[in-house]
C-alpha cells in the first residue's frame, strides 16, 4: 500500500473541459465538483455564449456521459446551478445515469438586492448524485454545532427523553441537513469594510467545498473539478490528501490558481499539462499512483467507456 502524502499533488490541465473529460481513463475519478457557467446569470462571456436554455442544456449534455464513464462505482458528482438550471440538469441529464442523493440549498447570505417582481435571490442548488450505492457518505466528518446550546448543555448531563430511551447529544455536533448557509466569498473577503470585485466571478467559499470533499471522498481519492475557476477545489482537497485534477479552459485564471495553491501553508507538488491525450493519461497515472490506487474498480452498469 502506498502512503499517501499530507498535502496531495494537484494536476492542471490548460483545456476545454469537454476535451478533457472525453480523454479520462475509465472508472478513475472518485468525486467530480463540477461548477459550470449558470447560463447568463454572470456578465462574462464564458456565461454568455449559448443563444438558449436549450443549446446550454445541449452543452451540459455533451460531456455528462465521458464524466459518468470516468467516475468510479464509488464516485459522487455535486453540480452547483441555479434552481432553474438545477431542475433541467438534474431531471434531463443526471437523473438517468446516475443514483439522487440530495438536492441541496446553498444559503448564499450575499448581501441585499430588491427585484421589484420576485423574491430577492439569495440561494443556489447543488445536486448530489452517486454512481451506485457503494459511493461513501462520512457524515460524520461533516457534522455542524448545535444550535440550542442551553438544551444540549442539559441534555449532555442527564439526556432527554425520546422513543423509550434517553438520548445524549452526539460530541461531534449534529448531523448537516440539506440546506447550508455558507457566506459568499466576496463576503468573507471584505476590505475596510466593503466588498470588492473578486479575482474570479463564481468562487465558491473554501469551507463549501471542503464539506463536499470531506463528506463524498476518502483520503488519496482522486477529485477532479473540470472548471476550476480560481482552484478552490485543489485549494481544499489538496491538504486533505486527495489528489486533485483542475481542468480550465481560460488562461487568465491559471495564474490565480498557482499563487493560491503557492500560498498554501504546504503548497502541493502542481503537475501542468496540455490538452494531448497521452499526457493527460500520463498525469492521471500519477495522481493515483500518489493516492495510493491502482484506478481499477468494476465498471459502471450502463456506462459507457471514455477510450
Amino acid at each position: 500500500m502506498v502512503a499517501v502524502p499530507s498535502v496531495a499533488p494537484v494536476g492542471l490541465v490548460h483545456a476545454d473541459a469537454g476535451a478533457v473529460l472525453e480523454a479520462l481513463p475509465p472508472r478513475c475519478i472518485q468525486l467530480a465538483v463540477l461548477d459550470p457557467p449558470y447560463y447568463r446569470m454572470v456578465d462574462e462571456p464564458w456565461d454568455r455564449q449559448w443563444e438558449s436554455e436549450e443549446d446550454y442544456v445541449q452543452w451540459v449534455g455533451g460531456w455528462i456521459d465521458p464524466l459518468c464513464a470516468a467516475l468510479r462505482t464509488d464516485g459522487s458528482t455535486y453540480l452547483f446551478g441555479t434552481p432553474r438550471m438545477a431542475a433541467k440538469l438534474g431531471t434531463m441529464l443526471l437523473e438517468p445515469r446516475l443514483e439522487h442523493r440530495s438536492t441541496i440549498t446553498w444559503v448564499k447570505r450575499d448581501g441585499f438586492s430588491a427585484p421589484r417582481t420576485t423574491y430577492a435571490r439569495s440561494q443556489e442548488q447543488i445536486l448530489y448524485y452517486a454512481a451506485s450505492a457503494a459511493a461513501p457518505f462520512h457524515r460524520d466528518a461533516i457534522r455542524e454545532p448545535y444550535r440550542s446550546t442551553k438544551r444540549i448543555r442539559a441534555a449532555t448531563r442527564t439526556g432527554i427523553p425520546k422513543d423509550g430511551r434517553r438520548w445524549f447529544p452526539n460530541p461531534k455536533g449534529r448531523l448537516a441537513t440539506d440546506v447550508w448557509e455558507f457566506t459568499s466569498q466576496r463576503h468573507l473577503e471584505k476590505v475596510h469594510g466593503r466588498t470588492v470585485r473578486p479575482p474570479h466571478a463564481t468562487i465558491k467559499p473554501t469551507a463549501l467545498i471542503g464539506r463536499i470533499v470531506a463528506a463524498s471522498s476518502d483520503v488519496g481519492g482522486l477529485v477532479l473539478d473540470p472548471f476550476a475557476g480560481s482552484g478552490t477545489t485543489a485549494v481544499v482537497a489538496a491538504p486533505m490528501s486527495r489528489p486533485t485534477v483542475l481542468c480550465e479552459k481560460e488562461e487568465r485564471y491559471l495564474p490565480l490558481i498557482r499563487q493560491r495553491l503557492a500560498a498554501l501553508p504546504k503548497p502541493p507538488e502542481v503537475l501542468e499539462v496540455g490538452p494531448r491525450r497521452s499526457e493527460l493519461r500520463s498525469l492521471i497515472g500519477e495522481l493515483l499512483e500518489a493516492g495510493g490506487d491502482d484506478g481499477h474498480t468494476p465498471p459502471l452498469p450502463g456506462a459507457t467507456e471514455a477510450g
